[in-house]
Parts: C-alpha cells; sequence; structure tokens
C-alpha cells in the first residue's frame, strides 16, 4: 500500500488494531506514535518492525514487544540488545531470541544457560569461552545432543558431556572425538537411540557383530558400515532383511503395502531361492553394499525369519 493511502487517523488505528491489523498499514507519523505503538507490540510483538527507528530504540516499546514475541528483539536498536533486561525478557519468551542478542551478553554464562537450557542449538551463537564452558555445554547438549558439534574440542573429548549428547541423540556420536567413538559403552548408548550412528564408529566397533544388528532393527542401511566379515554373516543378512521388511523398504526403494506378499512369494518358494538372492542383490547394490552369497548358495534356509 503507498504512503498516501496509508492510514492516519489515530481513533481508527487503535480500533483496526484491535481487530489484529498492522502497523503496516498506518501512516510513518502514527507509527512513531508512542501510544499507538506500545498498544500495537503489546498485541502483536512483529510491529516493533513497523515502528520508527526511534521507538525501535524506545525500551518500552521494545520491552512490550519482546514479552509478546521474544523474536522481535531483531528489530530492536543495537543499544537495545546489548540491554540485558531487555535481551533476558527475550530470551525467557523465545529461547531463539538469543541469537539477536549482542556480542556483549553473548558471553555472559547466565544469558547463555537461559537460552541453552531450551533451545541447545543456539550455542553456536555463544562466544568461544563459553563453548568451552562445562555447565554451558551440558545444559545445550541434554537437551539437544546434536549441539555438541558448537563445543570446544576440549569438551569433545569429556565422557559426561559425549553421553550426554548421544543419550538426547545417538546421531551427536558423530562430533564426539575420535578416542571416544572407540568406547563401546558410548557405542552401544548411541546405536540405541539411533541406528546411524553405527557411521561414526571406529573400525574396530563396526566389526561388533551386537552393534550391527542392532543398528539394522531401525537403519537397515546400517550394513553398508559393518566391516566386510560382518557383511558376509548370515544373522546380519537375514537382520538386514527383516528390517528392511519392518520398515517397509521395497527393492525400489518405494515404501508399498504390498511388501510382505512378495517377501512372502520369495521366502516360501523353494523354487525361486535364486530368484530371492538375485532380488536381495538388487537391493543391497542401492545400499551400495557388495556383498557374498557364497554361503548360501547351497542353503534351503529361509533367509527371512519372521
Amino acid at each position: 500500500m503507498g504512503r498516501k493511502f496509508r492510514i492516519d487517523d489515530k481513533k481508527k488505528v487503535i480500533s483496526l488494531i484491535e481487530q489484529g491489523q498492522s502497523l503496516a498499514f498506518v501512516s510513518e507519523r502514527l507509527q512513531d506514535d508512542k501510544d499507538i505503538v506500545l498498544f500495537a507490540v503489546s498485541r502483536q510483538g512483529y510491529d516493533l518492525k513497523y515502528a520508527s527507528l526511534r521507538l525501535q530504540g524506545d525500551k518500552d516499546v521494545v520491552k512490550a514487544a519482546v514479552l509478546n514475541d521474544g523474536g522481535v528483539l531483531v528489530y530492536a536498536s543495537k543499544e537495545l540488545r546489548n540491554d540485558e533486561e531487555i535481551v533476558t525478557k527475550a530470551i525467557k519468551n523465545n529461547p531463539s531470541a538469543f541469537v539477536y542478542a549482542s556480542k556483549r551478553l553473548r558471553a555472559i554464562k547466565k544469558i547463555v544457560l537461559l537460552a541453552v537450557l531450551e533451545n541447545g542449538n543456539v550455542l553456536s551463537y555463544a562466544s568461544m569461552k563459553l563453548r568451552d564452558n562445562k555447565d554451558v555445554v551440558m545444559a545445550a547438549v541434554s537437551n539437544y545432543g546434536l549441539a555438541l558439534k558448537y563445543a570446544s574440542e576440549r569438551l569433545r573429548a569429556d565422557y559426561e558431556v559425549a553421553f550426554a549428547a548421544v543419550s538426547n541423540c545417538g546421531n551427536a556420536l558423530q562430533y564426539v572425538c575420535e578416542d571416544l567413538r572407540d568406547n563401546r559403552e558410548l557405542a552401544y548408548l548411541a546405536i540405541k537411540n539411533d541406528g546411524l550412528a553405527i557411521a561414526s564408529l571406529s573400525m574396530r566397533l563396526q566389526n561388533d557383530k551386537e552393534l550391527v544388528l542392532m543398528a539394522m532393527e531401525t537403519f537397515p542401511k546400517a550394513i553398508m558400515y559393518a566391516s566386510d566379515d560382518l557383511q558376509k554373516d548370515e544373522d546380519v543378512i537375514n537382520t538386514f532383511l527383516s528390517s528392511c521388511y519392518e520398515n517397509g523398504i521395497l527393492f525400489d526403494g518405494s515404501v508399498d503395502d504390498t511388501l510382505k506378499k512378495e517377501y512372502e512369494r520369495l521366502i516360501n518358494d523353494e523354487k525361486l531361492i535364486i530368484e530371492r538372492k538375485n532380488k536381495i542383490k538388487f537391493l543391497l547394490m542401492q545400499f551400495n553394499c557388495n556383498l557374498d552369497f557364497d554361503t548360501l548358495e547351497n542353503s534351503k534356509s529361509k533367509v527371512l525369519k519372521y
């Protein structure tokens, strides 16, 4: 709407705001009227975006706005994004508002803790010093395990921190130090939470049959990360097929209700042993696997066990 069509009647604007209208359609004169803007942002914090620059730097106006929507801290003046009271109120309303705080405030432990306790991902905006603070990092990874990515190298090598991270998200194992990725207790916990964590295990643990089988229960592609010896193991192959079945993965990579019938046809008809093996090979090729089926060549046992 052009400027000449913007509303400049104060009473009319108040009525429209009560009906949910935005300050975007208000005249510049009224966008600089503190009473009008306060009335608007108290109901819809996002209207701070349309306030005049003067009022975006007014503490009363910005406080009212962030109490309604912490994320509108982004529209506050530089000075108020450096105001501890304003930033604290914004974070309490919306932890993600932390990313708009000044560099000075992002280096204050109590403010960082307030944010990461609710949204660990904002750890990436904390000062480097606080990313090396164990209290702060533990708070972050406990509610968002992948925040471990932003922790200092020292804390990514801390067992307690790593344990908290993979307890929340198994795939956080990818961010722990190399030595801890060879820790079986940690690996077991990670895979229990997310089979994909097998991709981050040490080569030694990728040859651990129990871990590989557990990973494949929810993540069939875990077979890609198993050692060469385990990829030839009949139990591993059987678990792979069972997992494909239970997770609804067809040979063409799609999901379909006809999967059970297809498996029953391939598994129960011994005349189709060769076809079954070819189908399995085709599926594994899609997963970038190259398994040796010689051990199954003369087997009359069912490959998939219900």
